[in-house]
């Protein structure tokens, strides 16, 4: 186990995870379980996928990410805003999508000033995603719903492709 890369868990309803004892992984996609622990230890990973995020107190407060993460993807939480997501001054990519209660991403550029992809989906009561892109100087792709907000390609950095 402990030599274990990629990691996907879909069970809602599981015993917690001890992530730490996971020191290589660098991918994991899962269902979150608040008995998980360790995740914010993992010095490789770089690719997150979160599905149902659903604390009863409707924040981001607590979710220990570790700062190397480089492509992070919400599915299914219940916040409000972005308050409460670590800094993540790696991180490039951000997808979320399906989150029913957000309505701000105020806090995007303090959490990742380094984005340069963003793709939101379904997030209806989200209604300053335009002016916050506008604070993100490394932006180069951004949509909502499917509809390309921001293009601003860059000959020398790689198009990070849409999911």
């Amino acid at each position: 186990m402990k030599e274990l890369c990629d990691f996907t868990m879909n069970f809602p309803k599981r015993p917690g995870i001890e992530f730490d004892r996971l020191k290589k992984l660098d991918f994991a996609q899962w269902y979150y379980n608040a008995k998980d622990t360790g995740l914010g230890s993992l010095k490789h990973l770089r690719d997150v996928g979160l599905c149902h995020y659903n604390p009863k107190h409707k924040s981001f407060e607590g979710l220990d990410l570790p700062d190397a993460i480089v492509d992070l993807g919400i599915v299914f939480a219940n916040p409000k805003s972005l308050l409460g997501l670590p800094e993540l001054p790696r991180l490039k990519k951000f997808q979320i999508a399906r989150c029913r209660n957000l309505e701000t991403i105020g806090e995007l550029p303090r959490i990742a000033p380094n984005v340069e992809f963003i793709d939101i989906e379904s997030c209806g009561r989200l209604s300053d995603a335009p002016s916050v892109f506008r604070q993100l100087p490394k932006l180069r792709h951004a949509f909502v719903d499917n509809e390309e907000i921001v293009c601003r390609p860059d000959k020398n950095s790689r198009l990070l492709k849409r999911a």
